[in-house]
């Protein structure tokens, strides 16, 4: 009798896929292939646990691998923040500048900090005047020790020194 099925479902086999129908198979076709969709599901899932024991120590290496490298920016951070602290002193000093005056220097490069620090000594008036540069403390053609003006540069008016005293000046 179950030769008699399995020539039916030749049969009907030639006729479905012609049809474009799926063929029907046998129970015991049914269970060979049941058994063989088993055995590869749990080959799949020994590979998978073996792949999860691999991914998980892969991750640990990772974490660990991770926390030197977050421990070397944190270091990094550290020593960026204490040579642009530095820079700051050192322009501070060129230009004269207070410590209050700091709170407008910007910039994260030496250069930036030195041209935010020029830039702020010239429009407050502070820094070391460079050579021929005036202070703004008189003529800077005076010689060293001579105090007012040249000779010959006031007004040879006699009366200017009465005028000045009735003026309040």
């Amino acid at each position: 009798m179950s030769e008699e099925k399995v020539l039916e479902t030749e049969e009907l086999n030639g006729e479905q896929e012609s049809t474009g129908e799926k063929p029907q198979l046998t129970y015991e076709e049914l269970q060979a292939e049941l058994g063989k969709v088993r055995r590869e599901a749990a080959g799949k899932r020994v590979a998978n646990k073996e792949l999860e024991s691999e991914l998980d120590a892969f991750r640990k290496w990772k974490e660990s691998q991770m926390t030197e490298v977050e421990k070397a920016q944190s270091r990094l951070a550290e020593i960026e923040a204490e040579r642009v602290s530095d820079w700051r002193d050192i322009a501070a000093t060129k230009f004269g500048l207070d410590d209050e005056d700091m709170e407008f220097i910007h910039g994260s490069t030496k250069a930036e900090i030195l041209a935010s620090a020029e830039k702020y000594a010239k429009k407050a008036g502070k820094g070391k005047p460079e050579e021929g540069e005036s202070t703004g403390r008189g003529n800077p053609n005076l010689f060293p020790g001579t105090r007012g003006t040249p000779v010959g540069s006031r007004a040879t008016d006699p009366n200017a020194a009465l005028r000045a005293q009735l003026l309040g000046r």
